[in-house]
């Protein structure tokens, strides 16, 4: 009986321990939102109308998926391609992936990512990993996402952690590696 009730022992460790990774993984993805103020908005809009392609690729993101403000895909739109038009390759990427004043082609916004990648931009390298990781405008491939993804979150992307992390979770791309999610996950929250 005693290695019966150390067998149930360890399997009650193990299911408290899956639970609160559950919970974990709940509160950073669900309760620590990344949703802006209205004046850290303002402020993004106000350096973006002084022509800080940064801050209009933010704002534009920022419509794009509804964070402290509600989606709204006229204005991720507008202020997307106004970054484009400066020059931001990203940007140029984001409106040929979302159809921004030009016609979807998922190919098209990796060939932009990966030139921004050439340039060291670190969103470039969030973008290019998650293509890779949904088989968006190129084969799907968990492992080059997750180097991608990995490059993005030590160089301080916060989507990057968050994503590097939930690959190290799910085993997508590298192995199964729950400290190493929790440890990413955390860095991106």
């Amino acid at each position: 009986m005693v290695v019966g009730q150390n067998i149930q022992e360890v399997v009650r460790r193990e299911n408290k321990m899956k639970k609160l990774l559950m919970i974990f993984f709940y509160s950073v993805l669900v309760l620590s939102s990344n949703a802006i103020t209205e004046l850290e908005l303002y402020d993004l809009q106000m350096k973006g109308r002084s022509g800080d392609v940064e801050a209009m690729c933010e704002v534009g993101r920022v419509y794009r998926n509804g964070e402290g403000v509600k989606k709204d895909a006229a204005k991720a739109s507008e202020w997307t391609r106004w970054a484009s038009s400066k020059g931001c390759i990203r940007a140029k990427g984001l409106c040929f992936q979302f159809g921004y004043g030009v016609a979807t082609n998922t190919s098209e916004a990796v060939k932009c990512y990966r030139k921004g990648v050439e340039e060291g931009d670190v969103k470039s390298m969030f973008l290019l990993g998650y293509c890779y990781l949904r088989g968006s405008g190129v084969p799907m491939d968990a492992a080059e996402a997750a180097k991608w993804l990995r490059k993005g979150a030590e160089l301080g992307d916060a989507q990057s952690m968050n994503l590097i992390g939930h690959c190290y979770h799910n085993a997508w791309g590298v192995p199964k590696d729950d400290a190493e999610a929790v440890k990413w996950i955390r860095k991106g929250a």
